[in-house]
């Protein structure tokens, strides 16, 4: 996806971070060369990589990278700490581990010496910034930006992975306990960035900015970072969450769409800081999370003159997300639709997908968690009776036999990957996930 943006628009901008610019052909490069740097080091294709580096252009590369040589990033957040880390590390038994060198206070290469000495199967800590004793700096295995010889790009091209493959772990809310592991497949996660980005209206001319972790579905895939490079645009991290930097990057860079979250709005529309910047090239902020008032989506739309778009969405697979053109009615007060009432399979192609498959009775792991997300979570988002989503005739004894016949995918049971992977569905006698 990324590769293909490139061959369309190399020289475009696709990364923008305070006074870095990367463009396409950069931003592929680098991240190749840091495939290949990460392969001389010796991890290999499907080793997992727990990935903690805040908002800057080198997680951007650290996580195509992983990608092009089939390594799985596990996703974690600034915020973790000793107890969620411990719990990636054990889980995916990850072979590597990324971090920054200091956030804040907070010196991150101290709990990741902690880690590699309480789990031996964590070879490589990585630092973006200044390693300690016994660590690797991120920087120099990038390297400095080159032309690939054949002799890299052949390398690539051997561990390419199978569309098929986990191309990512996201995590759960944690709402109940410590976040789960999540794996994504590429051909899924490619679809979920597609998706996002069709109905988020995105383009060439889409700059996108990011203010919240970049490390979590929303701002990854939904449609995000990866839904921007899906439509060849921009996408422009903030450095921080100040109002004053972040609308004079607005005006700087021209951003068309923010993805934000009810905080941040709540005090963008309470603020006269946004009035002494130009925000015409705004043209939608997306809220996240917790349901955004109508109120404030009025407001919004008013003082910013854009449009407000409601995403919901769980990183197992379901979004639901407002259109563009949809009526006040649903543009302000619903939290957006996988469906429409009436219309089996509505107008999301996500749903289609999982309905067609149950149709045609081809049903694969994809499709009966795709299915289950839907179902489940669409019809509390919309109250929709289910046969908006999936054939009313789909009874649960058809449901159980499906589960049966997929049984658990096709890895090892041993394997933290597969056992992970093979975790995500549906369980018939309690009809929920487990």
């Amino acid at each position: 996806m990324v590769e293909r943006a490139m061959l369309a628009a190399p020289d475009k901008d696709a990364v923008v971070f305070n006074d870095r610019r990367i463009s396409y052909a950069k931003l592929v490069r680098s991240s190749r060369r840091l495939a290949v740097a990460l392969l001389d080091l010796g991890l290999k294709p499907r080793d997992r990589v727990v990935v903690q580096l805040p908002n800057t252009p080198e997680f951007v590369i650290a996580y195509l990278a992983l990608n092009w040589m089939g390594a799985i990033p596990v996703m974690a957040l600034r915020a973790h700490r000793h107890t969620e880390v411990r719990h990636f590390i054990r889980a995916s038994g990850a072979n590597a581990y990324l971090v920054p060198d200091v956030v804040g206070t907070f010196d991150y290469r101290s709990m990741a010496a902690e880690m590699a000495a309480e789990f031996p199967c964590l070879r490589h800590v990585i630092v973006a910034g200044e390693p300690a004793s016994g660590q690797r700096a991120l920087e120099p295995l990038i390297g400095p930006d080159a032309q690939e010889d054949d002799a890299a790009a052949s390398r690539i091209q051997a561990v390419r992975p199978s569309p098929d493959d986990v191309s990512t772990m996201l995590l759960s809310g944690g709402t109940t306990s410590v976040s789960k592991l999540i794996p994504r497949t590429h051909n899924d996660y490619v679809l979920n960035a597609r998706l996002c980005s069709e109905a988020a209206g995105f383009g060439r001319s889409t700059v996108f900015m990011a203010i919240l972790p970049l490390g979590h579905n929303y701002n990854l895939a939904s449609p995000g970072l990866l839904g921007t490079f899906h439509a060849c645009g921009t996408v422009v991290i903030a450095p921080n969450t100040d109002i004053e930097t972040i609308f004079a990057t607005v005006e700087r860079e021209r951003v068309s769409v923010i993805a934000a979250a009810v905080p941040l709005i709540s005090n963008w529309l309470n603020s006269d800081v946004p009035k002494r910047f130009d925000l015409s090239s705004l043209k939608v902020v997306q809220n996240g999370g917790a349901r955004l008032a109508p109120e404030l989506r009025v407001r919004l739309r008013d003082q910013f003159g854009c449009i407000p778009q409601e995403l919901y969405g769980t990183a197992e697979g379901l979004i639901n997300m407002t259109r563009l053109d949809d009526p006040d009615k649903l543009l302000l007060e619903s939290s957006g639709h996988a469906g429409v009432p009436g219309q089996p399979g509505g107008q999301d192609p996500q749903a289609r997908v999982a309905r067609q498959a149950f149709m045609n009775r081809r049903i694969d792991a994809y499709s009966l968690r795709l299915f289950v997300s839907t179902a489940r979570a669409g019809s509390i988002v919309r109250g929709a009776a289910l046969e908006h989503i999936v054939p009313s005739a789909l009874s649960r004894v058809e449901l159980k036999r499906a589960w049966r016949d997929v049984g658990p995918l096709p890895m090892s049971s041993g394997d933290p990957v597969g056992a992970c992977a093979a975790g995500v569905g549906y369980s018939p006698g309690r009809g929920s996930h487990h």
